[in-house]
């Protein structure tokens, strides 16, 4: 069993904001969030977050075959059951995009 963090949304500029705006704090590294007491703590070390970071966390893309590919990787590797944890806001238009293609494309391989 998996779970993936991903951030899909129709444009790349909008997915990969929307990874830095609700994923960043994760994505810090380390044992910082340990440390870290007050939401505005965790604001605080967001804005140290860069683009490459998030992207080595989320995997982020408004290309949905490239979110298939990516997932296709993962069922290889003979993962049984992968949980997409879709990081953005845009949750209605993930799960109808991915419902729509990345889906049935990933049945169609595996």
């Amino acid at each position: 069993m998996l779970q993936a963090a991903l951030s899909w949304a129709p444009s790349e500029q909008e997915a990969e904001a929307e990874a830095l705006h609700q994923w960043a704090s994760n994505a810090a590294g380390g044992e910082v969030n340990w440390d870290l007491r007050r939401p505005q703590d965790f604001d605080t070390v967001a804005r140290f977050v860069t683009r490459e970071d998030i992207r080595q966390s989320v995997l982020v893309s408004s290309d949905l075959g490239q979110h298939t590919a990516w997932l296709a990787e993962y069922a290889e590797m003979g993962f049984d059951e992968i949980h997409l944890h879709q990081v953005g806001r845009r949750q209605l238009s993930f799960i109808e995009a991915f419902g729509q293609k990345v889906l049935p494309s990933l049945n169609e391989l595996t």
